[in-house]
């Protein structure tokens, strides 16, 4: 990545080595979505086959689904169950609090 214009803590002509994802670059969608992946699949939810950004699973025994989306940025869910959502999100909590920068 060529350094910012103006940038004086390099010399001209350089480039800089990124050691991770920055916002606003084209990889930068495909990352985050692996790591979405990722984490829902270490959560026990399963993509659906037709829509790749689609996850459904049965967290507890005689609840209802949980469903998850990855749209852009963000992960929606939804479940008829508050309990189902209470751990999915708890779930969610633990795992994304103990990742590694992108």
């Amino acid at each position: 990545m060529r350094p910012p214009p103006g940038c004086t803590l390099t010399p001209k002509n350089t480039y800089l080595l990124l050691l991770k994802t920055l916002y606003g670059i084209q990889c930068s969608p495909c990352h985050w979505y692996e790591k979405a992946k990722k984490i829902l699949e270490e959560l026990g939810l399963t993509q659906c086959p037709n829509s790749p950004c689609l996850f459904h699973s049965i967290l507890i025994e005689e609840e209802p689904l949980i469903y998850a989306g990855v749209y852009v940025d963000d992960i929606a869910y939804y479940s008829l169950s508050d309990t189902v959502e209470k751990k999915f999100k708890e779930g969610m909590g633990e795992k994304v609090s103990a990742i590694e920068p992108i």
